[in-house]
């Protein structure tokens, strides 16, 4: 129970948009953990562009001196390819790694992102609450007719004769 007071009074306000920023930061953080558990998939983060030529679906490239081989059973071309490779592990290469690479920045960046959104939200909210209940009204403008005016308005309106 001490955790569940010590994250309310993290969050800035008890609404929808803490709610909302408090779901896309679990979110982010279990789209990342995934990334960072899967087999092989956080190796690829810092993978290395050769180029590789190919052949009938086989890519040659070369690395360091060493000459590495890849199927690529859906081509039968005769081409120039890019190959990403792990440096720890030159032969285990792959053809195409930027579609997972940037799916995973946009997902789990963009959750990050629409929960920093919520979470400025609900600061400006409480800011907002908590200025109006203070009675602070200075920075406002358009608030209503100023009170003097009124008065002069009132004064003017009892001061003339009645025509009757």
């Amino acid at each position: 129970m001490a955790r569940v007071r010590r994250l309310r009074s993290f969050l800035p306000d008890r609404n929808l948009y803490s709610a909302g920023a408090l779901i896309a930061a679990v979110m982010a953080s279990a789209f990342f953990v995934a990334i960072l558990l899967s087999p092989g998939a956080w190796q690829w983060w810092n993978a290395v562009a050769v180029h590789g030529n190919e052949q009938s679906g086989v890519v040659s490239y070369t690395y360091r001196g060493h000459n590495y081989s890849l199927d690529d059973t859906n081509s039968m071309a005769t081409r120039t390819r890019t190959v990403y490779l792990n440096p720890d592990d030159p032969s285990a290469a792959v053809l195409n790694i930027e579609v997972a690479r940037i799916s995973d920045s946009v997902i789990t960046g963009g959750l990050y992102l629409v929960a920093l959104g919520f979470l400025v939200a609900a600061v400006r909210r409480r800011r907002t609450r908590d200025r109006r209940s203070r009675g602070d009204h200075s920075d406002r403008f358009g608030g209503g007719i100023d009170p003097e005016f009124v008065q002069r308005i009132i004064s003017s309106r009892t001061d003339r004769p009645s025509r009757g």
